[in-house]
């Protein structure tokens, strides 16, 4: 039968884990209440029906598969003060629209893969420190990725770490903006694999600095170099 969860508020301040509501079949809605810190191991794993999630501005951490397979879950705010969404968290939800918040440092592997059907827009904040190993993969409808840097930010570098095949089979993704003010993507092998990836389908991309495109083409061009290099020394001892 349908049931809701909703948390007292500043009662609880972590929810463990350890699939506390596990394939909970009849969970449509769930209220987490301010005060709570964190979400656990697999929390609310295989929510099949669930399709409403309000999280505190309190909340720090969403723990490793915390909502993965919630097959119905299509939108999640994610408020400032968020700090780590971990491996799996939201891997096959039914999100339409992602935007995460700047306080974000860290995304994990595959966090946020397999939202095929819905998600068309990721919005990420230029702070974000470590993106995982496909992250955002096999979004098959996913059309527009976005870094944001809020009008207000004073920095002088900014540096996106990037983790391989952080896109991987996003077929019809075509619009990649970042904005001037972030001066380095450290996945010289993304690039590749959004062409490779997308079976050719990747269109635009709109980098605002061409410094991206410049390292991009530096680390090619090395590669050829120690290649060329190889050749030559065996080919010296033949």
């Amino acid at each position: 039968n349908p049931f809701n969860v909703l948390y007292k508020p500043n009662f609880f301040r972590k929810i463990r884990g350890n699939y506390s509501f596990y394939y909970a079949r009849g969970l449509q809605q769930v209220v987490l209440n301010e005060g709570l810190k964190e979400i656990g191991y697999g929390a609310f794993d295989g929510c099949e029906v669930l399709n409403d999630v309000i999280i505190p501005s309190t909340l720090d951490i969403i723990g490793e598969c915390a909502f993965w397979s919630c097959a119905n879950l299509s939108k999640v705010v994610l408020n400032e003060g968020l700090e780590d969404i971990e491996e799996y968290a939201f891997d096959g939800c039914a999100l339409e629209r992602l935007e995460i918040p700047s306080t974000v440092k860290s995304i994990g592997e595959k966090a946020f893969s397999s939202n095929s059907v819905s998600l068309k827009e990721i919005i990420l904040p230029y702070s974000v420190g470590s993106i995982g190993k496909q992250a955002f993969s096999d979004n098959q409808n996913l059309e527009t990725v976005r870094v944001d840097m809020k009008k207000d930010a004073i920095t002088d570098t900014v540096t996106i770490g990037i983790g391989s095949s952080a896109f991987l089979n996003c077929k019809i993704l075509k619009d990649v903006t970042v904005p001037k003010n972030v001066n380095e993507i450290f996945s010289p092998r993304l690039f590749v694999e959004f062409l490779y990836s997308s079976n050719h389908s990747l269109i635009l991309l709109s980098f605002l600095h061409l410094v991206m495109l410049i390292q991009i083409l530096q680390f090619v061009f090395q590669c050829f170099i120690q290649y060329l290099k190889l050749y030559l020394l065996l080919f010296c001892f033949l």
